[in-house]
């Protein structure tokens, strides 16, 4: 295996990204998830790093959800839903819908509405890690003929293991391409149990690392220095034993009476079991041609003694033994195993000498890898102009760094924040990442908290002659403005300076932070009791149980009508009389309005009157 370097493997799958993109086909909607609103699968595979990945997921889209509406629940259909980014995927993946654009629709109009949708990811991830995913969502609901858009997300994570490298003497992983990381390696020359194996390991790596073992399998390193790091191994393999390659009769105390003596030979295991007998294969006057190999081998030996014999063939007499020489007499050598040292072994019995060529096998495998670690960049901070600001207002947050960025809140990345300023409008706990072009290692700040002050809007009400605040919050300051955002005092009760329609906002002095505007009401000063010259208004009883007369007399006829509405404004009943005689009236039945304050506003020819009526049951 030659040098690899994980920095080098992580740039490779980062540039040939397009090309993986090319090659991919649009994910493929699993028709048979449950029929109930999700995502399928919610939890990924994990991705085996430096190996292809590939993984689809099923959207299955809510079609409608439930909104509070002035404190009552209001089902609203969802228009349509948009994938508008995804965050926080491994280097060397990428992500695409099932339609070019990621936009679904859910709206009535559709004959086959969107209701499922699909994802793929897929790419080369090689950096290990556990990536928390951000799936971000644009939704549009349709609530009472206005369509609200809404953002929504979806968190998941994945997980990319170690790039694993497999050689033939050994496979290891190292847990990050950058400092610190953990060294696992695994023996790809196992001795199974068996004797005859030994093993020498060595790591070194940068400021005098070094670990060095004779056990099978290494114990994990942590390596916590940047740097080059070089693995170094052998095995040796003495499990074969003793081979016997050849046997060769070097010298012979045996001839024939007119030629070379008929040769022919018998080799013995330390048991006496026959190995090798050559008795009915003589060979004829072959005594002369020496040293002579025999042919035996290769054998494998056990251990102990064994006997060779060398014969003269005699058709008249018994055979000739080649050690003494003698009719019927000795023809053997003894030998040893394992001999005593390695290499041939050469053996003499009187006149006959016998060289055995025995061999122990024994095989050595050696390897070496190097492998690099890179340096971690230097820890961002974060500045901030505040960490305290009002909703609907930013906290900028700023970083200094050349490197590339990635911003999260509460531990979850956020889409498209990749540039050294941030602009935060919610609350929550920001880090930010710093991931170096040229090792692609990463750190990441300390935590900053933004913190969003929320003050609601308040309620009001008016009496005929002043507005005042619904249950006041002592805490805070309550500025009230015309309908021409025109301020015009504090306080509450706040007698007002004029007929109009008017507002208030919250203030929270600790922090400067302001409400949204309470509802608008119309105030008219002038008493509906009072003679106007041309009409006098009645109202009656009141306070009433819920039955309500009007009478009128006036110099001559005109024009009116009414409205009744709630503190809030809120119309509840609204009539155009037309034109009335001078003189007249009528009733009205507003039993089913609940217990309360009410404001009855009166319009004859063109002039405005308000009067309170309470209602009590």
């Amino acid at each position: 295996m030659n040098l690899i370097h994980l920095r080098l493997l992580a740039l490779t799958a980062f540039f040939s990204l397009f090309s993986f993109s090319l090659l991919q086909a649009q994910c493929v909607i699993d028709t048979l998830v449950p029929n109930v609103p999700g995502i399928y699968p919610d939890t990924f595979p994990p991705a085996e790093g430096c190996e292809f990945y590939s993984q689809d997921v099923t959207f299955f889209f809510p079609k409608d959800t439930t909104l509070d509406v002035f404190g009552n629940p209001f089902t609203a259909p969802f228009e349509s839903f948009h994938i508008t980014g995804i965050a926080g995927l491994p280097l060397g993946m990428d992500w695409e819908c099932n339609t070019d654009s990621c936009f679904y629709d859910l709206s009535a109009g559709n004959p086959v509405p969107d209701t499922l949708g699909c994802v793929r990811f897929f790419g080369t991830p090689t950096i290990p890690a556990t990536y928390p995913i951000v799936v971000y969502i644009n939704a549009r609901v349709k609530v009472l003929n206005n369509i609200i858009e809404q953002q929504a997300t979806y968190e998941t994570s994945i997980v990319v293991e170690p790039c694993e490298f497999i050689g033939s003497c050994y496979t290891y992983t190292v847990s990050s391409n950058c400092q610190p990381a953990q060294l696992d390696i695994s023996n790809n020359v196992p001795s199974g149990g068996k004797d005859g194996f030994s093993y020498n390991w060595q790591v070194q790596g940068p400021n005098g690392f070094s670990y060095q073992t004779s056990d099978e399998n290494p114990f994990p390193q942590s390596l916590n220095d940047a740097g080059t790091y070089t693995i170094s191994y052998s095995a040796t393999v003495d499990t074969i034993g003793f081979i016997l390659d050849s046997v060769v009769i070097e010298k012979i105390g045996c001839e024939d009476f007119l030629d070379a003596a008929d040769l022919y030979w018998k080799l013995f295991d330390p048991s006496q079991n026959e190995i090798v007998n050559t008795s009915n294969n003589v060979l004829s006057n072959i005594g002369d041609n020496l040293p002579l190999n025999t042919g035996i081998g290769p054998l494998f030996l056990d251990t102990g003694l064994y006997e060779f014999q060398v014969f003269d063939q005699d058709n008249l007499i018994a055979d000739e033994g080649c050690a003494d020489g003698m009719t019927g007499g000795s023809g053997s050598v003894f030998v040893n195993i394992p001999p005593v040292s390695s290499g041939p072994v050469t053996i003499v019995s009187d006149s006959l000498i016998v060289t055995f060529y025995i061999n122990n096998p024994i095989s050595v495998i050696a390897c070496q890898d190097t492998f690099q670690l890179d340096s971690l960049p230097l820890m961002p901070a974060i500045a901030a102009d505040t960490n305290r600001v009002c909703q609907g207002d930013t906290a900028w947050l700023m970083t200094s760094s050349s490197d590339s960025i990635q911003w999260y809140r509460n531990g979850l990345p956020l889409l498209n924040a990749h540039d050294p300023m941030y602009p935060a409008t919610l609350d929550g706990f920001y880090t930010v990442e710093v991931i170096s072009r040229a090792s692609l290692c990463s750190a990441t700040s300390q935590g900053f908290t933004v913190e969003i002050f929320s003050v609601q809007a308040p309620s009001i009400a008016f009496d005929g002659l002043n507005m005042s605040i619904a249950s006041p919050d002592p805490a805070l300051r309550y500025d009230w403005y015309n309908d021409d955002d025109v301020y015009v005092g504090s306080g509450t009760p706040f007698a007002l300076p004029a007929s109009d329609s008017y507002y208030a906002v919250a203030v929270d002095t600790a922090t400067g932070c302001q409400s949204g505007p309470s509802a608008t009401i119309l105030s008219v000063l002038t008493p509906l009791e009072d003679e106007l010259g041309e009409i006098t208004l009645e109202v009656y009883p009141n306070p009433t149980a819920g039955q309500v007369k009007l009478r009128w007399e006036a110099a001559a006829a005109g024009e009116l009508s009414l409205r009744l509405t709630d503190m809030m404004g809120r119309s509840l009943f609204q009539e155009d009389l037309g034109r009335v005689a001078a003189n007249g009236q009528t009733s009205y039945q507003w039993q089913d309005l609940p217990a309360g304050i009410y404001l009855l506003m009166l319009n004859w020819e063109g002039r405005s009157f308000t009067q309170k009526l309470l209602i009590e049951k």
